[in-house]
């Protein structure tokens, strides 16, 4: 059986970044629900929003929103993106 692999079809940069970006987001997801031994359910009560919608995240093929990153974000307290420092900031305003 071919594998798409196998076909030698270049992925263009765009897409390798979106799916790596993806699958990092769900990863963090799931090691915070894992460190505090929570279900779907209850991870879902936390950032009340229906099951449906942390079964698409946690599933590694959700294209998140800033929003809901955001969201994720203030109820979990992970850092779920880079944020730059005040320093970083400094720099480039001046």
């Amino acid at each position: 059986m071919r594998k798409l692999s196998d076909l030698n079809i270049p992925i263009p940069k765009e897409i390798e970044l979106y799916t790596s970006h993806c699958a990092e987001i769900s990863i963090l997801i799931i090691n915070f629900m894992r460190s505090k031994n929570m279900s779907k359910e209850e991870f879902a009560v936390l950032v009340d929003k229906p099951l449906e919608t942390v079964e698409v995240w946690i599933s590694g093929y959700c294209n998140f929103n800033l929003l809901s990153i955001s969201l994720i974000e203030a109820k979990t307290n992970i850092s779920l993106v880079t944020k730059l420092t005040q320093e970083q900031i400094d720099a480039y305003l001046t």
